[in-house]
Parts: structure tokens; sequence; C-alpha cells
């Protein structure tokens, strides 16, 4: 098991940069070379190697925070239209299906309890019940 601060941050930017494709693997990539180099200047400073990395690691930033900057600042606008067109196409296909589960259930309701449960036709068929005073 290694015990590296620098490869446990790594690992948790890996983690939150998933579906990030090329520029995540770039900004790992970076983010790595920036740690080792800060972590190097800490040890020729006189700092013990774990230290040098946990000194790097905490000066770098929180990984959660920097994977959501990187997917910021590559979203494009297709990215976005992409997302609002899925979104309006299941919402519109789920209204659909609500419909089509309803219209089932009025059918079986009415021909269990008869139409007059679902259309609120009276059972002598005369309307004008419904409107007097």
């Amino acid at each position: 098991m290694n015990d590296s601060p620098i490869d446990a941050y790594l690992d948790q930017l890996f983690d939150r940069l998933a579906g990030t494709g090329a520029a995540g693997r770039r900004a790992l990539v970076e983010a790595e070379g920036h740690l080792r180099s800060a972590a190097e200047r800490t040890v020729a400073e006189g700092a013990g190697p774990a230290e040098a990395e946990r000194l790097a690691v905490a000066r770098f930033g929180d990984a959660t925070d920097i994977a959501a900057r990187l997917r910021r600042a590559h979203t494009t606008t297709a990215d976005v239209l992409r997302r609002a067109f899925t979104g309006g196409w299941l919402l519109g296909a789920v209204g659909l299906l609500a419909i089509g589960v309803s219209g089932l259930l009025a059918e079986a309701l009415g021909r269990l309890f008869g139409p007059h449960l679902i259309a609120g036709d009276t059972a002598g068929g005369d309307d004008s019940s419904l409107f007097r005073a």
C-alpha cells in the first residue's frame, strides 16, 4: 500500500475528473508535476519527504474544488445544449407515458364502475340536475 499523500490526492482528483476526457488527463498530469515539484522544493528547504508531500497537497487545494473548476472551464455550449435536449426529451417522454397511464387507468375504472365515474355523467343522462339551485 502506498502512503504517499501526493498519490492519494491524485487518486482522489482522478475520481473527481471522471468523464472529462483529454482535459482531465492533462489536468491530472499537470497537477502531478506541480505537486512533485513543490514537494521537492520543500525537501530542499529541509523538510522530510512525507511532510513535504503533505504540505504540497495542502497548498494545492481541495481535489473536489479543482475538478469542479476544470469542469466549468471546459464546458462548451454544445455540452449545455446536449444536456438540455436530453433533459427535455426525457421529460417529454415521461409526460407522454403519464398521459398514457392515466388513459389506461380511466378506461379501467370506467369499465369497473361505469362511465359516469370518469365523465361525471349522471345515471339517468339528465345533466340539467347538475345546474339546479
